[in-house]
Order: structure tokens, then C-alpha cells, then sequence
């Protein structure tokens, strides 16, 4: 059994390079007889001078641009409703932590060799393998920036005596301009709906521009190494 995880930041629109994130993830998922989960980092420090209500807000236009786009997940978990058993569960390791700690600056790869800086504390790691156990996560599907962080999280599966979930890094997806996402100007989800492009004219385009045979599946083999989209 496969059980997957998609955990998009309460931080503003879904883009592209999510979408195809949370396609490879629940396909996998059904692929593999398992669960896919989505959880919702609503806690950063950075979000909360946009306060409660609002960031309830994203989270949820976020789960109503997935389902638009034909993504239903088993499970929608926020982690501020799980902070605490998180918190209990590191005292109860000796792990205390310790959130206003300095982030730890490291490169981390994206498509075509590009080094882009990547931020997390040891905290932040560590709540991840808290809550990704707590999950049933048995994959883990993330894109290739992340993967700076992989020694300190099997540390911290080992430390805590955890299983260890399997580890895949994939590419970003890229555009005419570079790399899709928020940060530079890339194409939403929610602006694709705007736009008057259908639910499947979307998964289709993602489907050719990341899939070797986009009628296939999303089959691990099935996806392409350099995922470029046409606008």
C-alpha cells in the first residue's frame, strides 16, 4: 500500500507546478491502494499577519481549485489542528522545540541545474516526520529544491524511531519564462478557471507537458524527467 501526502503553504493560489505535484501524488496513491492526504501548512511564522480567518480562506480556495481540477484527497488535515499532539510527541522524544531558532539557508537544485535557496529549521524537520508518521505517509513526493533536507529527515526517523518513508525528488515543471510558480509571476490554478479553461483542458495540458504517454497514468515511470509546459 502507497499512502502519499501533498502539503501546499496557506500562502496564496495554487500554481501549476502544484498541480502537477498533487497529480503525481494521487496517482500514486491509487495506484499503490493507498491514501492520499492532503495537509495544509497553515502555521509558518510568515502567515500570520494575514490571521486566522484569512489563512482558512486560502486553505480552502486551494482545496476548491484542486477539487475543480478533479483532485479529491481522503484526508484534508491542517497542522495547526494538530500542533499540539505534534508538540507532545517531541517533549515526550526530549525534542523541544524551538520555532523562532534561525532558519537553516541551504541551495537546493531545481530543474536544469539552477540553485535556488531553500530555508527550514531542524524544528521544521522534525514536525514534518512527526506528522508525515501520523499520516501513514509510506511515499514521499517532493520536488528536487527539497532535497537538501533529506539527511536531516531520516536522522530524525531514526532518532525518533520511525519507519522511514521512501524518498522522490522530481524536477520542477518549467515555462517559456522559467521556472511556474508564485514567486515569479507563474500560472494558477485559479486563473486558469478565470480564464475559461476547462478542468480537463488543464489536466491535459500538465498531462503533455510531464508525462512521456500522458493517456497512461501517473505511473512513476510514466513521468518525464524535464517537465516543460507550452503557454
Amino acid at each position: 500500500m502507497i499512502n502519499t501526502r501533498f502539503c501546499p503553504t496557506a500562502n496564496g493560489a495554487l500554481h501549476y507546478g502544484h498541480l502537477y505535484m498533487a497529480l503525481v501524488n494521487k496517482g500514486l496513491a491509487d495506484e499503490g491502494g493507498g491514501d492520499f492526504t492532503i495537509r495544509f501548512e497553515d502555521t509558518a511564522a510568515s502567515l500570520q499577519h494575514l490571521g486566522k480567518e484569512r489563512i482558512r480562506t486560502i486553505c480552502k480556495n486551494q482545496i476548491d481549485d484542486l477539487a475543480w481540477a478533479g483532485i479529491i484527497a481522503e484526508r484534508y488535515i491542517y497542522q495547526s489542528a494538530i500542533d499540539e499532539e505534534v508538540e507532545a510527541f517531541l517533549l515526550k522524544r526530549g525534542f523541544k522545540r524551538t520555532p523562532q531558532e534561525d532558519p537553516v539557508v541551504v541551495p537546493g537544485i531545481i530543474a536544469e541545474g539552477n540553485m535556488i535557496l531553500y530555508p527550514y529549521t531542524p524544528s521544521m524537520t522534525a514536525e514534518k516526520v512527526v506528522m508525515d508518521w501520523m499520516t501513514g505517509t509510506t511515499l514521499l513526493v517532493r520536488g528536487i529544491d527539497l532535497l537538501s533536507e533529506y539527511s536531516l529527515y531520516t536522522h530524525y526517523c531514526r532518532m525518533f524511531e520511525l519507519p522511514e518513508p521512501r524518498h522522490l525528488y522530481l524536477p520542477r515543471l518549467k515555462g517559456p519564462f522559467g521556472d511556474i510558480s508564485k514567486t515569479n509571476g507563474g500560472c494558477t490554478i485559479a486563473g486558469a478557471r478565470s480564464d475559461g479553461i476547462s478542468p480537463a483542458e488543464l489536466r491535459d495540458m500538465i498531462g503533455r507537458a510531464c508525462l512521456k504517454n500522458p493517456p497512461n497514468g501517473w505511473s512513476l515511470d510514466n513521468l518525464k524527467a524535464e517537465p516543460r509546459i507550452t503557454l
